[in-house]
C-alpha cells in the first residue's frame, strides 16, 4: 500500500521519499530525521503496525514539534480514528483504503490545501534518540554460558513477554524464548511459561530435575518493577492431601499384602500374622507419604516392600521365625527403599 501511495504522490508531481530504502544504525536514524526537517509535508500512514511502531511514533513526534504540516493517511481497515492519539485525532485525514478515482482527488485536494512548511524553530528541538533495539542486551544474556539463577530467568521471561506483544519485535522475542528453552539450567516453572507462551506443547522431560522448583513468578508485566518469587522446598512439590491419601493407600496395600505373602507360608499364627501386617502397613504408609498417589509410584514402593521381604526370608536361618521377622524388619524396609525410588520416578516425571 505504501508503494502505490507514493506513485500516487509522484504522479501528481511530488517528490517522495521514504525510509524503507535504509538499513538500521545510528546513521540510518540520522538521516530519517534530517529528511524530516527537509521535508515539505510529513505523511503518516494509519495502520497498526505504524501506530504500534516505537520509531514511527518518534518520527511523528519531532515532525510535529518541528512543526511540519502533518497529512494522516488511513492505509488499513481495523484502524479505529476514535482511538487515535491525541496528537493524530486532531488532523484531517485521507481515506485510502480504496484504491480507486475518488481516492486520487481526495488526495489531491488534501495536498492542495496544505499551507506551506514554516521556518525550523531555532533552536531546534531535541532529537529523539535511535530506537535501538532493547533484545540485543537479552540475546547476550541468554547466550552466556554462565549458569543463570531463578530471578534471572524470571526477569527475562517478563522482558520477553512483553516483547511478544510488539509488532515490531515479536519474531525475535519468539526466537530468544526458543533460545532460553534450550538451556540446560532452565528451571522447570520458567519452562512451562515458555511453553505456555509460545502455545507449545509441554516438553517437561527435556529440562534438568532440580532439587527444587520454585513456583511460578508473578504473570503481571510490571515497567521497571522486579518480581521476587519465593522458592518452596521439596515437600510442598505435593499438597498434604495427596500425601495423606497416599499413606493410606500405602498402609491398606502393605497390610494386605504381607498377609497375602505369610499366610500361605506360616498360616495362621494369630498374633504373629497380625503384626507383621501392622509392621507391613508402616511401611506402606511411609512410602504412599513419600510417593503420594501416583500409580506407578505407589506400584514402585510395594514391589519394594515384597522385594524386602523375600530377602529377608532367605536371608534368615531361622526356619520358625523367618517368615515373621521377614514381616516385622523386611517388609517395612524394602517399603521405604521403594518408596524414595518411587519419589525420584515423581520428581523426574514433574
Amino acid at each position: 500500500m505504501a508503494r502505490n501511495l507514493v506513485n500516487d504522490f509522484e504522479s501528481l508531481g511530488y517528490t517522495v521519499w521514504f525510509d524503507q530504502e535504509l538499513s538500521g544504525g545510528q546513521a540510518w536514524w540520522d538521516h530519517i530525521l534530517a529528511m524530516i526537517r527537509d521535508c515539505d509535508v510529513f505523511v503518516f500512514l494509519l495502520d497498526s503496525n505504524a501506530l504500534n511502531s516505537t520509531a514511527c511514533k518518534q518520527e511523528f513526534g519531532y515532525a510535529d514539534d518541528l512543526g511540519k504540516p502533518i497529512l494522516p493517511v488511513l492505509v488499513a481497515e481495523g484502524v479505529s480514528t476514535n482511538l487515535l492519539p491525541p496528537e493524530l485525532s486532531r488532523l484531517q485525514f485521507v481515506d485510502y483504503r480504496k484504491h480507486d478515482r475518488n481516492t486520487a482527488f481526495s488526495l489531491a485536494r488534501a495536498l492542495a490545501s496544505i499551507p506551506p512548511a514554516k521556518p525550523l524553530p531555532n533552536p531546534l528541538p531535541s532529537p529523539p534518540e535511535a530506537p535501538v533495539s532493547y533484545l540485543g542486551n537479552l540475546t547476550r544474556k541468554i547466550d552466556t554460558a554462565s549458569a543463570l539463577s531463578y530471578e534471572e530467568q524470571s526477569a527475562l521471561m517478563v522482558d520477553l513477554r512483553r516483547s511478544l506483544r510488539d509488532p515490531e519485535a515479536g519474531n525475535d522475542a519468539r526466537t530468544l524464548l526458543k533460545k532460553l528453552r534450550n538451556r540446560r539450567d532452565l528451571f522447570a516453572a520458567i519452562a512451562e511459561e515458555i511453553d505456555d507462551s509460545l502455545g507449545s506443547p509441554r516438553q517437561a522431560s527435556s529440562v534438568p530435575p532440580r532439587t527444587s522448583v520454585p513456583e511460578s513468578p508473578l504473570k503481571v508485566d510490571i515497567p521497571q518493577q522486579t518480581v521476587t518469587p519465593r522458592a518452596p522446598s521439596a515437600t510442598q512439590i505435593m499438597t498434604r492431601r495427596e500425601r495423606l491419601l497416599g499413606a493410606l493407600v500405602g498402609a491398606a496395600l502393605g497390610a494386605v499384602g504381607a498377609i497375602a505373602i505369610a499366610l500361605p507360608l506360616i498360616g495362621y499364627r494369630g498374633d504373629d500374622l497380625i503384626i507383621g501386617a501392622v509392621f507391613a502397613g508402616i511401611g506402606g504408609a511411609i512410602a504412599g507419604a513419600i510417593s503420594a498417589t501416583d500409580k506407578r509410584v505407589i506400584a514402585t514402593a510395594l514391589a519394594g516392600l515384597a522385594l524386602g521381604f523375600i530377602i529377608w526370608v532367605i536371608a534368615d536361618s531361622d526356619q520358625r521365625y523367618r517368615i515373621v521377622r521377614a514381616t516385622f524388619l523386611g517388609a517395612p524396609l524394602g517399603a521405604i527403599l521403594g518408596s524414595l525410588l518411587g519419589a525420584l520416578i515423581k520428581r523426574k516425571k514433574a
